[in-house]
């Protein structure tokens, strides 16, 4: 194949996966190891890791990181068809952590959660077996990655020490990622790793605003008023863990 039309269908499929072609996509294409090789020298492509290459015009950034372990993943399939697909991998995790920017949690590679259980030899990645329903994802840098939320959930169940979690929930109330009582009613049932009593929705709610002062709207209330606020921010709460409340 000449250079210029292998270059031509190589656009094309990059720029519906953000600069991004596998070596098994462009195969289909008719363009095989050879011809990367010569566009690689050439200028044209730049190998991202075995397997994944970017268009040199793209940009080189951990997101872009990021989208190429997902494309090698299943690197027969178009972005397109994958992004569709509410069974394909997820972002989750650590890596899910850093590109919501909660936490200063180093993410040490690359976290998917996937339906099945997968293994790889690729250094840095790491699959977690679960499902993520469509409440529990959203998209960032045009990738499926886990909510706030379920990204919580996720490294608390994984075992993450209280004060890093914490930290993490302070971030995200403070950016307004997640609102207090949905975090609260999320995490009550681990209200323990906090320093909590179990199903003290009202304490844990506490202990979150303690850690995001800018987050709290009630630090420059009177406490007494801030209770009663407190008790009214969290009364959806206690109805859906089936308390009474204070």
């Amino acid at each position: 194949m000449k250079r210029l039309e292998a270059l031509e269908e190589l656009s094309e499929l990059s720029s519906t996966q953000w600069g991004l072609v596998t070596a098994r996509q462009a195969k289909e294409l008719g363009v095989g190891g050879y011809d990367l090789a010569r566009l690689v020298e050439a200028g044209f492509l730049e190998r991202l890791r075995q397997g994944v290459y970017a268009v040199t015009s793209a940009p080189l950034n951990q997101a872009q990181e990021v989208r190429a372990e997902w494309l090698a993943l299943s690197p027969e399939k178009r972005a397109e068809d994958r992004l569709a697909d509410p069974n394909d991998a997820v972002v989750s995790h650590r890596m899910a952590a850093v590109m919501h920017g909660i936490g200063d949690l180093d993410p040490g590679g690359i976290d998917f959660t996937v339906p099945t259980r997968r293994q790889t030899r690729q250094p840095g990645v790491r699959f977690h077996r679960g499902t993520v329903p469509a409440v529990d994802r959203t998209s960032l840098e045009g990738l499926p990655v886990t909510t706030v939320l379920r990204t919580l959930e996720d490294l608390v169940r994984e075992g993450y020490d209280g004060g890093h979690l914490l930290d993490m929930v302070a971030d995200a109330l403070t950016t307004r990622s997640v609102v207090l009582g949905e975090v609260v009613e999320r995490l009550a049932p681990y209200a323990s790793v906090f320093g909590v009593p179990a199903g003290d929705g009202e304490q844990l709610g506490e202990a979150f605003l303690a850690a995001a002062p800018a987050a709290n709207p009630l630090t420059q209330a009177g406490k007494p008023f801030a209770s009663h606020l407190m008790k009214t921010a969290l009364a959806p709460v206690w109805q859906t863990l089936h308390y009474p409340g204070p």
